[in-house]
């Protein structure tokens, strides 16, 4: 094309030599825009970066962590295909947490924890830098900065972390109880062990049937019905 209109240009009869010049320097900057737009275009667009952040675990994690025999570089595309399944759905998990965290505004910590964090005579005794040692030191002279980290530590509040409930993890666990005590001698998977298939199973039923708040007697009946009637599946 930049030939072609190099051509046109130089056939027609144009006597101002300054005229010519001027033409030619347009089609050279024209050319020179078309490439920077041709590329601009090409250029492929950025995969959307993830609006959360979360620790992701991959398939490999998911054959470690389960403890289960075998190499993993061994194993065929299917037998992985199992763990693989197991890291998307934990991944699934570990993000809809860290965006219930993002939208309750909580904040990552910035690692100062003085605030929330007793302190003890001993530390306040190194942190002074006075002279001798804290083994050396009499009760009393201990009982001296003992009632200083008392006294520092009485107004702070220590929020205790809620325990981590896991529905599936602790309703399996529920069932296993019941099982081995109706059953005394006979053993039982560990969720560990347990196929894909029964894990996807007793995840539906403890998702759909089970939930954190409910009558206690009666999420027991319920895990106890489900644990019956999955019985042989889930004997080792």
């Amino acid at each position: 094309m930049k030939s072609k209109m190099h051509q046109v240009i130089a056939s027609k009869e144009l006597e101002d030599q300054d005229t010519i010049d001027y033409l030619m320097e347009m089609v050279e900057e024209f050319m020179t825009l078309e490439i920077v737009r041709e590329k601009r275009e090409k250029k492929a667009p950025k995969a959307p970066k993830e609006t959360v952040k979360f620790a992701k675990v991959s398939a490999y994690n998911m054959f470690k962590k389960a403890k289960v025999e075998g190499d993993w570089k061994s194993m065929t595309d299917e037998q992985k295909a199992e763990y693989e399944m197991m890291a998307a759905e934990e991944n699934g998990i570990r993000r809809e947490a860290a965006i219930k965290k993002a939208e309750s505004g909580e904040e990552e910590s910035s690692g100062d924890e003085s605030k929330s964090r007793k302190t003890s005579g001993y530390h306040l005794f190194l942190k002074s830098k006075e002279e001798g040692k804290w083994s050396d030191m009499s009760d009393e002279e201990k009982d001296v900065w003992n009632s200083k980290a008392a006294e520092a530590n009485k107004d702070i509040v220590v929020e205790k972390k809620a325990k981590k409930v896991d529905v599936v993890y602790d309703s399996y666990q529920a069932a296993l109880r019941y099982l081995r005590k109706k059953h005394d001698g006979e053993k039982f998977l560990s969720w560990k062990a347990l196929g894909l298939d029964a894990k996807e199973q007793w995840n539906e039923f403890a998702t759909t049937k089970l939930s954190e708040g409910m009558n206690r007697d009666l999420k027991r009946d319920l895990i106890v019905a489900a644990a019956d009637a999955v019985y042989e599946q889930l004997k080792a």
